[in-house]
């Protein structure tokens, strides 16, 4: 139910019940409230065209809560609600017995399934459109509802972008740094292996020239103390001895008969 209005006018809509002819339809009514309301009934009458043996051409309505007593059993304590959950039910289940569209209610009494075509034909003609057009402003008004939302979400979205960029550029930055620090580090341990390498073939080659140099100087006192040695032979030895003597020596000091 949908109402609209002001003071004494109220118009108000209300759908088609399920499993019925009117099923799926919007229809429009025009509701008026007198000053005596709620000891007088209110005036309802259908502004959408309708088929049903209840409701005339002009909308009006044959219907008891719509009546004072004792024709009727209009009271005080029934609610609008009420009122149109009854007109809902009349759409349901017409009562052919008191009409006010004679013909159509012959009609449904002997011949139902031409009633309920015709009904449904009157609703899909007049009452489905307004209802395709009602789902349709709603539909529109989803649709902007979600646009809003969309631009509302896309700064956040963007925000979020650009702190991740800024997370990731520092990340990078920092990894660079890391990087480079491993290469200044890796530098750094090359040329310390390099100076010790350079160092320990000096030392090994300094050590070499000073084994070298002890090696001829062991040797040259060597041959002094051997000639020194030789010449005291010689004079307590005869000459023969004192070959023979130094000739044992030659070979401790790498010489050969044959030079």
């Amino acid at each position: 139910m949908q109402v609209a209005g002001e003071e004494n006018l109220v118009f108000v809509e209300i759908t088609g019940p399920e499993d019925s002819p009117y099923e799926n339809g919007v229809f429009e009514l025009e509701l008026t409230l007198s000053n005596r309301y709620p000891f007088e009934p209110p005036k309802l009458r259908f502004i959408t065209p309708i088929y049903h043996p209840n409701i005339d051409t002009t909308g009006r309505i044959c219907l008891d809560l719509l009546k004072m007593p004792p024709a009727g059993n209009w009271l005080p304590s029934i609610n609008i609600c009420v009122l149109l959950t009854s007109l809902r039910l009349l759409l349901s289940a017409p009562n052919p017995l008191d009409p006010l569209m004679v013909d159509i209610a012959e009609e449904y009494l002997k011949n139902n399934e031409l009633f309920v075509r015709k009904a449904r034909e009157q609703t899909e003609k007049y009452a489905i459109k307004k209802s395709t057009k009602r789902q349709k402003e709603e539909e529109e008004k989803e649709e902007k509802e979600k646009e809003k939302e969309a631009k509302l979400e896309t700064p956040k979205q963007e925000k979020r972008v650009e702190v991740s960029d800024k997370n990731n550029s520092s990340s990078s930055n920092n990894n660079n740094k890391e990087e480079e620090r491993k290469d200044t580090n890796d530098i750094h341990d090359t040329n310390f292996k390099e100076n010790e390498e350079i160092d320990s073939s000096e030392s090994s080659e300094a050590s070499w020239s000073d084994c070298q140099f002890l090696f001829y100087e062991s040797f040259i006192l060597l041959l002094l103390w051997e000639q020194e040695r030789t010449s005291r032979s010689r004079e307590e030895n005869t000459r023969f001895g004192g070959h023979c003597q130094f000739l044992t020596l030659l070979p401790f000091l790498g010489v050969t008969g044959d030079s």
